[in-house]
């Protein structure tokens, strides 16, 4: 079985690869090592999945639409708040179809009259905006990029023991003292890739070794995956384990390593590292950059007659 890189785990692989002491003056402590650890998950790590293009990290949330609605916020946990595609489904999701990005300038063309559903899609800000608006009851699907959250340690995370209904889990030690129903949870698994079961979850009972949640945790909610036996709870938008394949987890700490190494000034060391951080990270592009090996892709035309049969304007 492969290996599973707590955030505990990455720091002792940190400090045996820089051969650091945990001393806080020298910036070697717990803390700053975490730090690092966010900071290359964010601009090494997070670059690296995007650039092999095969949809690692990819999530869909469905919004339904009302009357005149004209706007949808671009989900919170996108990366850089960017969308993958956005897609329209009728009310009993069996018309579907692409939505079209257009140029903010061209919206006066497609006129102001709400229709059954978008002709087209542009981004303000943080928003999606439908042009035209929606006559409401049509569902609007948003895939887009999820942010790995932030590194935490076992202090600040529980892993589920049991799940004792379609609400209520039971963790293996007590809750931490700062957990209270005041706070919000995500719940993301311990297999490779860490997949989020839960965003931004309410609890109505956080105590001993109990949690409830405010909603159901069976994957019936929209944007949800069932939680598991060996998922972790931990406060929104943070991580006990990387939210990245299994196989970058060992090249995370490589990667960290080589950040406290350049702020040490150490060039022979951090030379060395750099060195098998490269090997480590064309090794991963070589492996991810092909998830389907037998097939290739195939070149679909849309606008075809024959993507058209069965569906309104094709997929």
């Amino acid at each position: 079985m492969a290996k599973v890189w707590t955030t505990e785990q990455l720091i002792t692989e940190v400090r045996r690869i820089g051969a650091f002491n945990d001393v806080a003056s020298d910036g070697k402590a717990d803390a700053d090592i975490i730090n690092a650890l966010d900071l290359v998950m964010m601009d090494e790590m997070l670059p690296t999945l995007i650039s092999v293009q095969e949809e690692y990290l990819i999530r869909t949330k469905t919004v339904t639409t009302t009357a005149n609605q004209e706007f949808v916020d671009i989900p919170a946990q996108a990366v850089a708040n960017s969308i993958r595609d956005v897609w329209w489904s009728d009310a009993n999701g069996e018309q579907r179809q692409i939505i079209p990005r257009i140029n903010r300038e061209h919206r006066a063309y497609y006129g102001t009259t709400s229709a059954d559903y978008p002709q087209g899609i542009y981004v303000e800000g943080d928003h999606i905006v439908m042009v035209p608006k929606s006559t409401g009851g049509q569902s609007i699907n948003i895939a887009y990029m999820q942010r790995p959250g932030q590194f935490v340690q076992s202090t600040a995370y529980r892993k589920v023991v049991s799940v004792d209904s379609t609400t209520a889990v039971t963790v293996d030690s007590t809750v931490p003292t700062a957990w209270t129903t005041a706070n919000t949870f995500d719940v993301h698994s311990s297999k490779s890739g860490a997949e989020t079961r839960l965003f931004g979850y309410s609890a109505s009972v956080v105590s001993g070794t109990g949690i409830t949640f405010s909603a159901l945790i069976d994957g019936t909610v929209d944007n949800t995956f069932a939680v598991e036996v060996g998922d972790y709870v931990v406060l929104e938008e943070t991580a006990a384990v990387p939210g990245l394949p299994r196989e970058l987890h060992p090249v995370l700490a490589q990667a960290a390593a080589c950040r406290l190494l350049e702020s040490d000034g150490d060039a022979v060391a951090l030379e060395i590292a750099r060195q098998t951080l490269g090997r480590q990270l064309k090794s991963f592009t070589k492996m991810a950059e092909t998830r389907i090996e037998g097939k290739p892709h195939k070149i679909v035309n849309p606008n075809s007659f024959l993507s058209r049969q069965g569906t309104r304007g094709g997929w």
